[in-house]
């Protein structure tokens, strides 16, 4: 069953969606003050509002937030050169030309660097395979000649 939302139900969700404060969302959608508080509760229990507001959520973060292959598409073409900067400057007679730029060398090896650590290809870490039973003890003596 499709619930429609109503004027005021669907002011509270735009409100809540400001700063999701349940009771000054249903303050400034117009319900009592007095109630505000439980008003806003129960309308975040109602499944229909919920479903507003959790639409309203995920196109609200698939516009604002770059996808991790957004963010990787933008250091390739920052690392190979193909995103260009634009600048603005003035010519010889004073007017105001906008001139692309390629990144600069240094921006292109930090690209690639931050590439690199999201492929795993720099590590600061060893990887030491240690099997059978071995004595710190008797390793260390053996090295400095000298007993505990």
């Amino acid at each position: 069953m499709e619930h429609r939302l109503t004027q005021k139900q669907k002011a509270f969700c735009e409100e809540y969606l400001i700063d999701l404060n349940a009771t000054q969302a249903a303050i400034r959608a117009g319900y009592s003050a007095k109630t505000a508080g439980v008003i806003g509760d129960e309308n975040l229990k109602k499944p229909y509002l919920r479903d507003y507001i959790n639409g309203q959520l995920k196109d609200m973060s698939s516009d604002r937030v770059a996808t991790a292959q957004e963010v990787l598409e933008y250091l390739t073409g920052v690392m190979r050169g193909v995103r260009c900067e634009e600048r603005i400057s003035t010519d010889d007679e004073g007017r105001e030309i906008i001139k692309r730029q390629k990144p600069r060398l240094y921006d292109q090896t930090r690209a690639a660097e931050m590439l690199a650590k999201y492929h795993k290809l720099l590590t600061d870490k060893q990887e030491i395979d240690v099997s059978g039973n071995v004595s710190l003890e008797k390793k260390l003596r053996d090295l400095d000649g000298d007993e505990f």
